[in-house]
């Protein structure tokens, strides 16, 4: 009888550390798959440039796709950057007579947000920002990261995502076209 409570207390102690642990799990693995989404939200719109697509109403190729951030905003925006005046500046305007087509809004897990936005991350140039667009050019895709202003803020950038617990994942991306989630 002694033998069965203490395996009964074992297997309790054991249930209750898993009902424990298990809202953390949860978490890191919403954090852990916004983060992929991102990733794969920035080689899409890589994809769709190298692809030429149509997109818009009526459907025409447009200079750049591209992921426009908002650090304050739990979405982010694939868009098609039409600048029929002057050259295209490879961020998504949302002013007045703006072309630029919104592809598709992507909502962050409700328990993640973007915590940062850092350009040239761990560089001489690092900087954080509240705008950011990462752009690649139709049909090669050469990427340009841009901030509000249109100025093109380096060679890579860090979007960090948390939750409220204080978790990160982060996605870098370089211009050179790598993508990759730590």
């Amino acid at each position: 009888m002694l033998e069965a409570v203490v395996v009964l207390a074992i297997i309790v102690l054991i249930a209750a550390a898993l009902l424990i642990s298990s809202p953390r799990l949860s978490e890191r693995t919403n954090l852990q798959r916004s983060a992929y989404a991102l990733a794969l939200a920035l080689r899409r719109v890589q994809n769709m440039s190298l692809a030429v697509r149509q997109t818009g109403s009526p459907p025409q190729v447009p200079t750049y796709y591209g992921v426009f951030f908002d650090r304050t905003s739990r979405t982010y925006v694939l868009f098609g950057d039409f600048f029929p005046l002057g050259s295209p500046n490879g961020r998504y305007d949302t002013q007045a007579g703006s072309t630029d087509v919104g592809v598709e809004w992507v909502d962050l897990d409700p328990r993640v947000s973007i915590g940062a936005m850092v350009s040239d991350p761990g560089g001489p140039a690092e900087q954080p920002q509240d705008i950011l667009n990462v752009a690649f050019h139709v049909p090669e895709a050469e990427m340009r990261i841009s901030n509000s202003n249109q100025q093109v803020v380096g060679q890579s950038a860090e979007i960090v995502l948390a939750t409220a617990s204080g978790m990160t994942r982060s996605v870098v991306v370089w211009t050179t076209g790598q993508i990759r989630v730590r």
